[in-house]
């Protein structure tokens, strides 16, 4: 099936959707003693890093002040399964009311360092798909040596999942 460049980019955030859930999932399979473990914390905040900059790179392309209450240390799995209800619910608007046009569009916005950039919206998308790859694959690792299950989130299971389903 052929998929326009906005549909295709809609089919990717779904399956970061589907990975996001899957990787919470896993953290949240770390047995109860090794919850104090620095792996377990390891991979409860780079999710969270993982869900903060989604939002922080939507408020970028909204031309939006970043929110600044996305940065808690969290202790817990419970508030990885609120930011990526934040995520959902504010990226599936978005990417909702884009149309393929909307993709070349360049967007100026100052970095976490504070340098300007313009840069088209499409590579911000693929920036973060990258983004949220890499550091779901550092969450596996760290994950295995607490003692959970690892997630299953490559994009292949994911598009099996979804014409097996259709």
């Amino acid at each position: 099936m052929m998929r326009s460049p906005i549909e295709r980019q809609r089919h990717l955030f779904e399956h970061e959707l589907w990975a996001h859930d899957r990787v919470i999932a896993s953290i949240e399979s770390v047995p109860d003693p090794s919850r104090h473990d620095p792996d377990f914390h390891w991979a409860v905040d780079r999710m969270a890093h993982i869900l903060i900059a989604r939002l922080v790179w939507l408020a970028r392309l909204k031309s939006e002040d970043a929110p600044t209450d996305l940065f808690p240390h969290l202790e817990s799995s419970e508030g990885l399964r609120e930011l990526a209800e934040r995520v959902r619910d504010g990226w599936r608007g978005f990417l909702g009311e884009l149309d393929d046009r909307a993709l070349s569009r360049t967007v100026s916005y100052q970095s976490s360092e504070g340098q300007a950039f313009d840069t088209p919206v499409e590579d911000i998308l693929d920036h973060i798909y990258t983004h949220g790859f890499y550091h779901r694959g550092q969450i596996a690792r760290a994950v295995s040596a607490a003692g959970g299950e690892r997630a299953v989130q490559d994009y292949i299971f994911f598009a099996r999942a979804e014409a097996n389903s259709g």
